[in-house]
């Protein structure tokens, strides 16, 4: 071998031996990008986002479907107790559910758990969600699903493997949270239960996309018998900063005999939190914009008469429990406290859609503001069900439909019930009412 030939295969040497040690630490930097690392670093995100939580609120809309099973021979049709509970979550559901009802409210995180408020209120209520609305609901897509499992001493996590889903990398773990550790609770008892599930994060950004979670068994006596939760999450950018927010989640509920319900919730409006001084008023007419201003500054009295006509349509494929909505006042028993052309406003309290038997929309309205004379007064009223006026129903309310006289199970005196024709698209302007003030 002659000096040159020597001298450049040294050099080889040695340039194969640098990119041998380049390789070894790219595999070392590799390794230390393993799932565990992933994992951890896509924890430390997270919770990142969950504590900037208490400075944003969104709107929240509950789409929720309620499945019946064929009713037994010998056996009140609402009664079930006694009944036992599935082993398992059913893989399908029926065809069509029985009926199908909205809810919409907003939602932030205080003190470590979602708190809830109507659209447009004054401030946000402290109590349980279950206590504010009925149905089937649950308190952690928003974010405190996030601190229960990931920040969770409690939480147990094992890698399943990586899959690509539109051209992203994702690495799928399950988690197993047992009761010991748990602070997952459960229908109006507050049962503390066990959970488990599975999760994917983005390799490349470390961002959750998806997450399941389902309880363990739960007692059948408290009327449920397991939840099943699913979550799909994205970035979104708000004002300097972002949040890991759902795109959708998915709830069912499994019930004795069984029943089955299922809940969509959508998030929207997402925005920083500043507490509002005035009640606000999602109404376009220029009267009740006017009116946003006014402070509620006295209350109506009890014992007046009065009829009312609705401001604007309402969409009953969008509108929700939760939707205020306005009329004016077109005759009254006292002119001098409620004249007529008062604005009177209120809330959807219930919007269901029967599907089975007799297709039919039922809606439930309570009022509890009226404005007279740039004047905002607290209002309370329950439906005149006695009036006997020129085509006005023993329930207090006037459409084409069919009328209640009384409230359903679960109704309030305070809320005016009525049905419509399940092929009605719009509740048009000008629909009426007929009430007496009350104290609130």
């Amino acid at each position: 071998m002659t000096y040159r030939a020597a001298t450049a295969m040294k050099r080889f040497e040695r340039i194969a031996r640098t990119f041998a040690v380049m390789a070894c630490c790219l595999a070392s930097v590799c390794s230390a990008q393993g799932p565990i690392e992933i994992l951890d670093q896509a924890r430390e995100k997270l919770l990142h986002f969950t504590r900037s939580l208490p400075k944003y609120t969104c709107t929240e809309t509950i789409d929720r479907e309620y499945f019946l099973p064929p009713p037994v021979k010998g056996r009140l049709l609402t009664n079930t107790a006694g009944l036992a509970c599935p082993a398992s979550l059913p893989g399908s559901l029926p065809a069509s559910p029985a009926y199908l009802d909205r809810v919409r409210l907003e939602v932030t995180v205080a003190e470590g758990r979602e708190i809830h408020a109507w659209p447009g209120a004054n401030e946000f209520d402290t109590r349980r969600i279950d206590e504010i609305i009925d149905g089937p609901t649950s308190t952690g897509e928003f974010g405190t699903y996030l601190i229960e499992i990931f920040d969770n001493p409690g939480s147990h996590f094992t890698y399943i493997g990586e899959t690509t889903v539109n051209g992203r990398k994702l690495l799928e773990y399950a988690y197993r949270t047992d009761v010991e550790g748990s602070h997952y609770r459960v229908s109006r008892s507050r049962i503390r239960t066990a959970h488990s599930g599975s999760f994917e994060i983005d390799r490349d950004t470390l961002e959750l996309v998806r997450l399941a979670i389902e309880t363990d068994a739960l007692p059948p006596e408290i009327g449920m018998c397991r939840t099943s939760t699913k979550v799909e999450y994205h970035s979104v950018p708000i004002g300097d900063g972002g949040l890991i927010l759902p795109i959708q989640s998915e709830l069912q509920v499994l019930e004795p005999g069984p029943r089955i319900s299922r809940a969509r919730t959508t998030f929207s409006a997402c925005h920083e939190y500043a507490a509002r001084s005035s009640i606000h008023f999602d109404d376009e007419d220029p009267a009740v914009a006017a009116a946003r201003k006014s402070p509620v500054s006295t209350t109506t009295p009890s014992g007046i008469h009065f009829t009312l006509r609705t401001i604007a349509p309402i969409d009953l494929s969008v509108a929700a429990a939760g939707d205020r909505i306005s009329a004016r006042v077109a005759e009254t028993s006292n002119p001098k406290i409620l004249p007529k052309g008062a604005i009177v406003s209120g809330r959807i309290t219930r919007l269901r859609h029967f599907m089975a038997g007799r297709h039919v929309f039922q809606i439930a309205i309570a009022l509890d503001t009226a404005i007279a004379a740039d004047v905002s007064m607290r209002l309370g009223a329950i439906p005149d069900r006695h009036q006997k006026g020129p085509g006005l129903p023993i329930n207090g309310m006037k459409s084409r439909g069919t009328y209640l006289a009384f409230p359903p199970l679960g109704g309030t005196p305070q809320e005016a019930f009525t049905t419509f024709p399940g092929d009605t698209k719009i509740v048009k302007p000008g629909f009426e009412s007929s009430w007496i003030t009350a104290v609130p």
